[in-house]
């Protein structure tokens, strides 16, 4: 859990960061390195990458958590994701501005649109993971633990990067105000680093990771993975018998008397399917036998009823053993008496 909320206080301080520096950025003159935008321009460039939040947050973003998984999708997507928008900032933008007209603004809107797509990735997936980390009776301690963190990290974000901005602001390159958003670039990979500290386990529910691990993939083409081990319980004993679906309990009586075995393939559990379908048929016919041959036993002959010798009886029971309905073969003679 404290991982979990570390990784969204880290994600929750970049982003802040990244909301107070750029504003500056296109504030500041063109000689210190800016756009030298002014109010109006900077709001209108917001607005408009605003509008991508909700298209993102509709269509993107829960289809991409839903295929890679939560720590997929904070890494790669929300963390290493975020990368070239923070270097890209001082870097594009200000190469663009040397020439303002539809390229600067085009190369504003993809960055902010990127920052959008990315920022839903990684704060998606950075709070279901801190959900995912606690039972459901803990998940109001939980998600107040990761509000703190990521209410400090809002707190102190803004200062400290208004602080590197002052102190470089005139500065020549390298020690120039691109030094803001690299240190953001570093915050962030060593997100990255945090995020795999954590089990792989935590891309699903805590109530659900008593089933098994995953892979580090998530829910879609990597859950298939984690889900082989999942399903019911199927095991052997020794005497051949399958079990299938079967309770804890049965499966400890099982074992602590006919010494079961698991079978965990999908091909052993095909075989143990067939093999339990076998045997329930010969048990049926099993039980035909013995009530036909109950019925035989109280069946009494009339006086002019020729019984077998007892040689041919023996030679007929294993016979009545392996057919499914057995007939005795009763010869009458011609006196014989209806039963």
């Amino acid at each position: 859990m404290v991982l979990s909320c570390a990784l969204y206080g880290i994600y929750a301080f970049v982003l802040i960061e990244y909301d107070e520096s750029f504003p500056l950025f296109a504030k500041a003159l063109q000689s210190d390195g800016g756009l030298a935008f002014d109010t109006k321009h900077i709001g209108l460039a917001l607005s408009a990458a605003a509008a991508g939040l909700l298209v993102f947050s509709l269509w993107g973003v829960p289809q991409l958590i839903a295929r890679w998984g939560l720590l997929f999708c904070y890494r790669w997507f929300g963390c290493v994701g975020m990368v070239p928008v923070l270097l890209g900032t001082p870097t594009l933008l200000t190469w663009l501005n040397d020439s303002p007209g539809p390229a600067l603004w085009a190369g504003i809107m993809v960055l902010l649109y990127l920052k959008c797509f990315v920022s839903l990735c990684g704060f998606t997936s950075s709070i279901l993971l801190v959900n995912n980390s606690v039972p459901s009776e803990r998940l109001g301690r939980a998600n107040g633990l990761g509000q703190t963190c990521a209410s400090g990290a809002r707190g102190s974000g803004p200062a400290i990067a208004g602080m590197l901005w002052s102190a470089t602001i005139h500065r020549s390159f390298p020690f120039h105000h691109g030094i803001t958003f690299l240190f953001q670039s570093a915050v962030i990979l060593g997100g990255v680093g945090v995020s795999f500290l954590l089990p792989s386990v935590c891309n699903r529910p805590f109530d659900q990771q008593q089933h098994g691990s995953d892979g580090d993939g998530s829910q879609g083409g990597e859950a298939s993975a984690r889900d082989e081990g999942e399903g019911d319980p199927v095991v052997s004993n020794s005497s051949g018998n399958i079990l299938v679906g079967a309770g804890h309990d049965v499966l400890l009586q099982v074992a602590g008397r006919h010494g079961a075995r698991s079978v965990t393939s999908p091909q052993e559990q095909h075989e143990a399917a067939a093999q339990e379908k076998a045997d329930a048929a010969a048990e049926s016919n099993n039980s035909e036998t013995a009530e036909h041959g109950e019925t035989e036993a109280l069946v009494m002959p009339s006086p002019g009823l020729r019984r077998r010798s007892p040689r041919v009886a023996r030679r007929a029971v294993p016979e009545l053993a392996g057919r499914s309905v057995a007939a005795l073969d009763l010869s009458t003679s011609s006196d014989d008496a209806s039963v």
